[in-house]
């Protein structure tokens, strides 16, 4: 954050508020795009557990895996 901190010292005031809030907003937008991955892994997990073998969620899980290594 401290390359956003000095650009933002070399703006004006309303300028560097309004850019530093973009700043947060992308990094909250990609936590919790994160936090939505992780439980939705960690939920075909538990199903997987607790409920014994299925292929149905084995194949959910499998497509989650893909598209997360798609997006990287």
């Amino acid at each position: 954050m401290s390359e956003h901190s000095q650009r933002a010292r070399a703006m004006k005031k309303a300028d560097a508020i309004t850019y530093l809030s973009k700043c947060l907003q992308e990094e909250q937008d990609r936590a919790h795009a994160l936090y939505c991955k992780y439980y939705a892994l960690y939920d075909l997990c538990q199903e997987i557990t607790m409920f014994g073998y299925s292929k149905e969620s084995e194949e959910r899980l499998i497509e989650l895996v893909r598209k997360e290594a798609l997006e990287e």
